[in-house]
């Protein structure tokens, strides 16, 4: 809204405001000074009109000299995104958006065309990333359907080729029409945005023009004509050889983007700057047209990284067929847990329990690391905890008994423990005669 007001007025005159001519408010006593007719939500222009009620005036209606115009503004549709929920040290784009729905393409244009077919046509147009071509002639063409986005204020370059249907090639006129104002014709200032002057052979030729600044939001025609008859070709009316094609341009104002907080993001002023916060926030965009605003908000969730300092224990140096504990000195709630060999997994998860946490009893040789996967409000990972834990063997003394003819031989045994045992002998014959025994081991006679 707008309030209008007058400057100054006079004791014993009533003051009305009207709008395009038509009352209304009721009218107002004026007080000597200013006087303020209220907010006022419609466009249009504005005027005022006194009547004398006091003694010594004239009642009226008299006129007062001149008139506010009220423009409203639409403001834009703005869209802030889908939220974000990146982990601690991490970054994201923010998906920043506004547009302002304008009207939609007049449908009053007069008509342009060729009257013959052949000869000269349009082969090709180019604006802004959007590119239409055409080998086929024709007197004039309704492209409209394909919608060409200009920001107004901004510089443009306008592609148009041209083509020769057949025989020889005419010299034409190329010029090219925007109806900035969207009044259905082309004939206001600046609406000519290109012409080739004078007449040229079949090629490309580029028109460099500006959007309108203050142009009519929303959708207006494009018209490009090709006149084998003049340089300069007009907007409308036809013509005997060439040929006319419309093209739908969508003008967009120049849109304003502010964030805040300005907390952890790369700019605050565009519509899509990085996000890096360290803690959970919501980024709150306004954009703004004519100094009309909008508002959107998104949140970017921050999960932590799970605890990643705990010391994994166990290992060392263990005997042959021996083995060791492998565990960690604490562990977290909705984190799992996961123990690798030399970077293969070798057990399920393990849900932590806010505690320490065992892997059990390990009998292989290598080096043992624990991978942490994040749940329920944490990253998810996978994450490996610092250090780790190797288990080598060691060549260990086995005692037992090493004598191979012993009943109760040890093969692994490495030293004697003096617990060999033999079986009992079966020999019932007498020793041989001039036998001389020189040693007797156990229940054997050596000779």
């Amino acid at each position: 809204s707008s309030t209008i007001s007058i400057s100054n007025t006079e004791v014993g005159v009533s003051y009305q405001l009207l709008r395009d001519g038509v009352v209304s408010n009721s009218p107002l006593a004026g007080t000597g000074n200013s006087l303020s007719f209220g907010a006022q939500t419609i466009a249009g222009t504005y005027t005022a009109r006194g009547f004398g009620v006091g003694t010594g005036y004239c009642y009226g209606p008299y006129t007062m000299t001149g008139s506010v115009n009220l423009t409203i503004n639409d403001a834009p549709t703005v869209s802030a995104g889908n939220a974000h929920i990146i982990c601690s040290g991490s970054s994201t784009q923010l998906s920043g958006s506004a547009s302002v729905s304008g009207g939609a393409l007049p449908n009053n244009y007069g008509p342009s065309c060729a009257i013959n077919l052949g000869d000269t046509y349009i082969s090709n147009v180019t604006l802004n990333g959007v590119s239409t071509s055409s080998s086929v002639d024709g007197v004039c063409s309704d492209n409209t359907s394909v919608i060409i986005n200009l920001i107004e204020g901004s510089s443009y370059a306008l592609n148009v080729s041209t083509s020769d249907n057949s025989g020889s090639a005419y010299t034409h006129g190329i010029s090219a029409y925007i109806d900035w104002n969207r009044d259905g014709d082309f004939d206001d200032l600046n609406e000519k945005i290109g012409t080739t002057t004078t007449e040229v052979n079949i090629g490309t030729y580029t028109f460099n023009f500006t959007a309108s600044a203050g142009a009519s939001f929303g959708e207006a025609m494009l018209r490009v004509v090709a006149d084998e008859g003049l340089g300069d070709p007009l907007s409308t009316g036809s013509y005997s050889y060439g040929e006319t094609e419309d093209y739908t341009i969508n003008i967009q104002p120049v849109i304003t983007y502010l964030w805040s907080p300005s907390t952890g993001l790369s700019a605050t002023n565009i519509a899509n700057p990085t996000a890096n916060p360290i803690v959970t926030t919501t980024y709150t965009l306004a954009a703004s047209v004519n100094g009309c605003s909008s508002l959107a908000n998104v949140t970017v969730t921050v999960e932590p990284t799970p605890n990643l300092g705990y010391i994994i224990q166990g290992g060392g140096a263990i005997c042959t067929g021996s083995s060791s504990v492998i565990s960690i000195n604490g562990s977290q709630t909705n984190v799992s847990y996961q123990l690798l060999l030399d970077g293969v997994t070798t057990n399920t998860l393990l849900s932590g329990t806010g505690g320490s946490l065992s892997f059990g009893s390990q009998t292989q040789a290598g080096t043992y690391t624990v991978q942490v996967f994040g749940g329920t409000g944490y990253c998810n990972g996978p994450y490996l905890l610092s250090g780790s834990a190797t288990i080598t063997f060691d060549v260990c003394a086995i005692l037992g008994c090493i004598d191979p003819i012993a009943i109760n031989y040890d093969p692994l045994a490495t030293v004697d423990d003096g617990s060999c045992s033999y079986a009992p002998s079966t020999c019932t014959s007498p020793s041989p005669t001039g036998a001389y025994v020189s040693e007797l081991i156990h229940d054997r006679a050596r000779v």
